[in-house]
């Protein structure tokens, strides 16, 4: 890394840390590192949940590469991956929620349902192919404000397709002795609008609106990557919506294992993700995000609509912060899921210590990620990682990130706030450098 403004689109920001440049050389005194991957036990790591329950077993060996503690979870609903602390979390919520959901099947009201919800889509399918203009004049108001969303999708997946085309031609022309990329394929356009069309059946058949029903009163997400927890509730929303099986019969809920804040989850449970779509551009577009920013952070999958809105919902709360654009600047990166996680869960924190802990005037970008500016002049850094160990290339990437600090702002006082836990060493080396280091679960490694 190097001094002065940086702009964090280009940039991987979960992995930022293991793929810092080292362009410098560390000022830190200490050659001793700790080790890049660590095998470790969840017994130490788990805390108030037993490692085998009624219907799952976690493996007691957890992998680190670093930042991150991978997990192994057996159950009696197949195998499952958990790539973080919140994640297990979720994921041993959502076995309960599809032990409820595959018990509700097992019922004889909901058996049948199934018989009467079996006859719909034959019913609708003849009913539309019979009269379909009198069919189509039924459907509430309101639907021909969902085709033009989906033409508006189809149209901004066309002049995507053109803007990479012209981006990869552009790379190719600088690139001497290199072939030119393979052009982005119609096919991808097509499948969108088939998505799209999909999509939108579903909901006017009102199984979207009953998913989220379901997933509000057992407390998850529904928009959550666990594909068997996805086709329970899809299974049962089916049935609620074309048979006769009521909201009001699923069994009673469990306790929200959703880790956002509750206005968030009511906003995900109960808007359609049309409108809840719309209305978080309308609150980016009023913070003074540019329309591309915009576009490009919704056309990115990695952001479901429960991480749309935590990202936005969050930017919300920093009314009157300066850079709100900034962190969205920077999430547009986001290359896989969890960094889609890691954006909302750094704009998370940013709006808790705005409101909790001191006022915020600005985010500020860097070569790592965004970081809070604080009204009385302190620089906070939030890592949201399961454990920070001191590493090569941390080594070079603190010291590199503290540098252009300094350079920036020599009076700022520099905090460093991680999600998790951090070793004994990274903690002493990041003092060295000047930073105040807070550890959320206080967990430290000798």
């Amino acid at each position: 890394m190097g001094s002065g403004a940086f702009s964090c689109r280009r940039l991987n920001p979960v992995s930022v840390w293991a793929s810092a440049l080292l362009l410098m050389q560390s000022t830190v005194l200490a050659a001793d590192f700790d080790p890049s991957v660590m095998t470790l036990s969840a017994a130490t790591l788990v805390a108030n949940q037993p490692l085998q329950g009624e219907h799952y077993r976690i493996a007691d060996q957890v992998i680190n590469r670093g930042f991150m503690n991978h997990y192994t979870v057996s159950s009696d609903f197949g195998e499952f991956s958990a790539d973080s602390d919140q994640r297990l979390r979720a994921l041993l919520h959502e076995l309960k929620a599809i032990d409820k959901l595959r018990g509700l099947q097992k019922t004889d009201v909901f058996g049948e349902a199934v018989v009467s919800a079996a006859q719909k889509p034959i019913q609708t399918v003849q009913k539309i192919a019979e009269q379909p203009v009198d069919t189509l004049k039924g459907v509430p108001q309101g639907v021909g404000r969902l085709f033009k969303r989906t033409a508006r999708q189809i149209s901004d997946a066309t002049k995507e397709a053109k803007r990479l085309n012209d981006e990869r031609k552009e790379k190719s022309a600088q690139q001497d002795g290199e072939s030119e990329s393979d052009p982005v394929s119609g096919t991808e356009i097509v499948e969108q609008g088939a998505e799209a069309g999909i999509e939108w059946g579903k909901s006017q058949l009102g199984q979207n609106k009953s998913i989220r029903t379901l997933a509000k009163q057992l407390g998850v997400d529904p928009y959550s990557p666990n594909k068997v927890l996805q086709n329970e509730l899809s299974e049962v929303a089916w049935v609620m919506t074309a048979g006769s099986f009521g909201a009001g019969q699923v069994v009673p809920g469990l306790p929200s294992g959703i880790d956002t804040l509750s206005d968030v989850n009511d906003l995900v449970w109960d808007t359609h993700p049309v409108d809840l779509q719309l209305r978080n551009e309308k609150s980016l577009a009023e913070m003074g995000v540019s329309e591309d920013e915009v576009k490009r952070f919704f056309s990115n999958k990695h952001y479901s609509p429960s991480l749309q809105t935590m990202v936005v919902s969050a930017l919300e709360k920093l009314d009157r912060v300066r850079g709100r654009a900034v962190l969205v600047d920077a999430a547009v990166a986001a290359e896989s899921r969890s960094e889609a996680l890691a954006f909302a869960e750094i704009a998370e924190s940013f709006a808790d210590y705005h409101s909790r802990q001191q006022p915020a005037a600005s985010i500020a970008g860097s070569a790592i990620w965004p970081l809070l500016e604080t009204r009385s002049g302190t620089y906070v850094f939030f890592a949201p990682v399961d454990y920070l160990g001191w590493t090569s290339s941390v080594s070079a990437s603190a010291t590199s990130l503290t540098e252009d600090l300094r350079k920036r702002a020599p009076g700022h006082k520099l905090e460093l706030r991680v999600q998790g836990g951090m070793s004994s060493l990274a903690r002493r080396q990041l003092e060295s450098l000047g930073w105040v280091c807070v550890a959320s679960t206080g967990r430290s490694k000798q």
